[in-house]
């Protein structure tokens, strides 16, 4: 997985659930994005939300870091929400994770 978040163009992973969609009682699958407001990663978001249905939900994980805050002078949580909206998804969750200065965002994940 190292090689795949450091080298890849598009960095994303994606584990099928064994069980399916019937075992759920709401029918819902969850899907998770790291988000770091680099193009690379606002594509990963965006093909999660295009291969997910409407009872789906997905978490978006970011990191507590200035870099992660301002993106090309915009907020990435609101760029989260429009890319979100884009797609008409409306169970979107948010976790922003503290960064301790000891570590790099790639090892707070």
């Amino acid at each position: 997985m190292q090689y795949l978040a450091a080298n890849s163009s598009l960095p994303i992973l994606v584990l099928k659930d064994f069980r399916k969609r019937d075992y759920y009682q709401d029918r819902s699958y969850r899907f998770g994005v790291c988000i770091d407001g680099s193009p690379q990663s606002k594509k990963a978001l965006k093909t999660a939300l295009s291969i997910m249905q409407k009872q789906d939900k997905i978490v978006v994980i970011t990191v507590n870091e200035t870099l992660v805050e301002k993106t090309q002078g915009s907020n990435v949580h609101a760029e989260i929400d429009k890319i979100a909206a884009q797609y008409g998804c409306n169970k979107l969750e948010k976790i922003i994770l503290d960064h301790p200065k000891s570590l790099s965002v790639y090892k707070t994940i």
